[in-house]
């Protein structure tokens, strides 16, 4: 990974850095490639596979509430903005 890569990870992802951001952003991955490097020299052949790692845990997510709805004005205020009454997002896929 170069800064090349970090050039073309950040245009893929629309976001804008500085120098001193990207050569941190490069430094982070970096990091985080090493660190997966290490997890795959363990020996993990006559290890099952861990599908929970709580077998035993209760769902912690809160009960869903029936409220009413937010009316479509007060959660339009919220978007940044908004066409036809629908929240206006940057194009995604481009042609």
């Amino acid at each position: 990974m170069d800064e090349s890569t970090i050039n073309e990870l950040t245009t893929l992802c629309r976001i804008r850095c500085t120098e001193d951001e990207k050569k941190q952003l490069l430094k982070n991955l970096q990091s985080i490639i090493s660190q997966i490097d290490n997890l795959n020299q363990v020996e993990t052949d006559h290890v099952n596979p861990c599908y929970q790692v709580y077998p035993f845990s209760k769902n912690v997510l809160a009960e869903d509430e029936v409220s009413d709805m937010l009316a479509r004005e007060d959660y339009l205020k919220n978007a940044p903005d908004s066409v036809g009454g629908m929240v206006k997002t940057p194009e995604v896929i481009a042609f």
